[in-house]
């Protein structure tokens, strides 16, 4: 419940909270507030979805144990009858009696949490932890964890959900960021689903993307949005999608949610084509050096290989040896296609 100027701050809760505060004498105006944002907190915490612990600790942030927070509004029993205070007067000793409790048997389970986050390097690790996750918080290039790893370097998908976990138990204000920073990647990740989904049914239908663009396999690939198994279980939770394990099945359902009258006619492509993510290895420089690709006695030189996996970076193809082939196999065409012409 939110306190605003015209319900918490009238003339009688404003003569309490001077008594609260400096028994009987007029305080100052901002320490009245202060009081006020700080019952205001305290019911927050009460009625979150915390867990006990964390409910003591994020108490014992605003008063330092139960009888300080009891001392403080006290007097509001005796206004159980008013109106206007009785549902302070009431949650203020609900929440007493439950600081009061959980301070109680809290000792003995914040112990136990504390050797736990010890022996697990909670505390060791903080500084790193807090690092990260302040560097996901400002990174704005992408909403995709693949793509803020890229720009971190050093740390795996399973590395950075440990430090989020951290930050959530050790500095919860830090995690609230986190969370909302989380929230808003989901959103653009959805939005930029939507597009390509779009897009792609487009293209299969009608052979143009909606730009006016020819369409083929190359765009196709282009605009997956996914192709490795990382991002495809990120989308998936984004649209809450469960019982899907492989990419190729993630991807149906998310087509049947956004477009599902183009799902026959986008698998129907993908059968066609042999575009199914799942059969599509993924690669890297060092994969491709290592091939000898050839056409008839036409070689692919390391020079021409690097141009294309330059090329594929520079316009968004995902690294799949599919991808790569086509635009292999179009380089070999292209050249047998210019010796025909110098020959003429």
């Amino acid at each position: 419940m939110k306190f605003t100027e015209n319900d918490f701050c009238s003339k009688k809760i404003l003569n309490l909270l001077d008594y609260f505060n400096g028994e009987g004498k007029k305080d100052k105006a901002d320490k009245k507030y202060e009081t006020a944002i700080n019952l205001e907190k305290m019911i927050a915490i009460y009625n979150s979805d915390l867990n006990d612990i964390r409910k003591l600790r994020e108490m014992h942030r605003l008063y330092r144990n139960a009888n300080a927070f009891k001392n403080n509004f006290s007097l509001l029993q005796y206004y159980s009858d008013d109106e206007q205070l009785s549902y302070y007067a009431n949650i203020t000793i609900e929440i007493w009696n439950y600081f009061r409790e959980l301070e109680e048997k809290g000792l003995r389970e914040i112990g136990k949490e504390l050797f736990k986050m010890e022996d697990e390097g909670f505390f060791e690790d903080f500084s790193q932890a807090s690092f990260y996750v302040k560097e996901y918080i400002k990174y704005d290039e992408s909403p995709y964890m693949k793509d803020f790893l890229s720009h971190v370097i050093g740390i795996s998908s399973n590395d950075f959900s440990r430090y989020v976990n951290i930050i959530k138990e050790l500095d919860p204000s830090l995690y609230d960021e986190y969370t909302e920073k989380a929230a808003e990647n989901a959103n653009s990740r959805k939005y930029d689903v939507y597009n390509k989904i779009n897009n792609i049914a487009v293209g299969v239908k009608k052979g143009i993307l909606p730009s006016g663009e020819p369409f083929d396999e190359i765009e196709f690939l282009r605009l997956l949005p996914f192709y490795d198994k990382d991002t495809s279980k990120e989308i998936a939770e984004d649209f809450d999608i469960k019982s899907a394990p492989t990419p190729d099945q993630k991807l149906r359902k998310i087509i049947d949610i956004i477009d599902p009258t183009s799902t026959k006619d986008i698998t129907n492509y993908m059968i066609s084509k042999n575009l199914f993510i799942s059969n599509q290895p993924v690669i890297t420089e060092k994969d491709i050096m290592a091939i000898n690709f050839m056409n008839g006695d036409d070689v692919l030189t390391d020079r021409e290989k690097e141009n294309i996996l330059a090329y594929m970076e520079d316009t968004k193809i995902p690294p799949l040896m599919k991808a790569f082939n086509i635009l292999k196999n179009r380089h070999f065409e292209e050249r047998k296609a210019l010796k025909l012409k110098l020959h003429e």
